[in-house]
């Protein structure tokens, strides 16, 4: 029971970084002007409880194992993508 409660913890944990870096990529697409893409970013640690320094943790965290981060990216990637495209449209 206990393994099974840590392993949704690490699959919330891992969704919770893949959205925000997700937003961070967007918002790098979307605004051109440093000022308003920066002011997004922050939003975006703000919305899913990050400070800069514990995003960047669990980066490094993440990074440690460069097979399973570059399956992340090419989610991150694609869903990033996915959504520019979206706002693109309206």
């Amino acid at each position: 029971f206990l393994f099974f409660i840590s392993c949704s913890d690490s699959k919330e944990q891992k969704e919770r970084f893949i959205q925000t870096y997700k937003e961070i990529l967007v918002a790098r697409e979307r605004f051109a002007d440093t000022a308003v893409a920066n002011s997004e970013v922050r939003k975006a640690f703000k919305r899913h409880k990050y400070t800069e320094q514990s995003f960047f943790e669990d980066w490094r965290h993440y990074t440690s194992n460069p097979k399973e981060f570059l399956v992340m990216m090419d989610t991150i990637r694609a869903r990033a993508r996915s959504e520019v495209e979206k706002l693109e449209k309206k």
